[in-house]
């Protein structure tokens, strides 16, 4: 199985709200509250991005183990990470690999873009790669590895640029805490 869910979290954390504009900016995370609830369920160190762009309210759900741990950015409280509440992820495996050519889908279909991955470089100059795969949806990610472990800011029906601004928030911040699970 590429992904293991075997832990949620107690609850969806409800974060703050940003009620701006017309103009969609970004929602700030409660980045105290998410850490509160993850850092006990993984070894992993914890990044998350201080603000989720192209969001105007976002609700954070996550499943977690200890060498694993998937932060959803919901448009509802009670999302948890499902297809059609769900804007995006960012997800930490130490067991994760790079998405290859070879697990792209070759069937181009009616109205959806091909599945491609393309290298990219971040903003910090690490290089890393864009994969969108098409299913009954298109996920849009960029995947990086940092010390050993896979990282990937995954957004649904996303733009590379969009991935790669959501991706660059993340790594502009730093390493919140060493995880301490038991």
């Amino acid at each position: 199985m590429r992904y293991i869910h075997a832990f949620r979290a107690l609850a969806t954390l409800p974060l703050l709200l940003w009620a701006g504009s017309a103009a969609v900016s970004a929602a700030p995370i409660n980045i105290d509250q998410v850490i509160a609830e993850l850092q006990p369920q993984t070894d992993l160190p914890i990044w998350l991005p201080d603000e989720v762009p192209e969001m105007d309210e976002v609700y954070i759900s996550f499943d977690s183990l200890s060498d694993y741990y998937l932060i959803s950015f919901d448009y509802t409280p009670d999302c948890r990470g499902v297809t059609f509440c769900n804007y995006g992820h960012f997800e930490a495996n130490r067991n994760g690999e790079f998405i290859t050519v070879e697990e792209l889908s070759p069937i181009v279909r009616q109205g959806m873009p091909q599945d491609e991955i393309v290298p990219i470089r971040f903003e910090n100059g690490m290089s890393g790669q864009f994969v969108n795969t098409c299913g009954a949806f298109c996920t849009a990610r960029a995947q990086w590895q940092l010390s050993g472990i896979l990282y990937s800011a995954a957004i649904k029906n996303g733009t590379q640029e969009a991935t790669l601004e959501l991706a660059n928030v993340i790594l502009r911040g730093e390493e919140r805490v060493p995880g301490t699970a038991q």
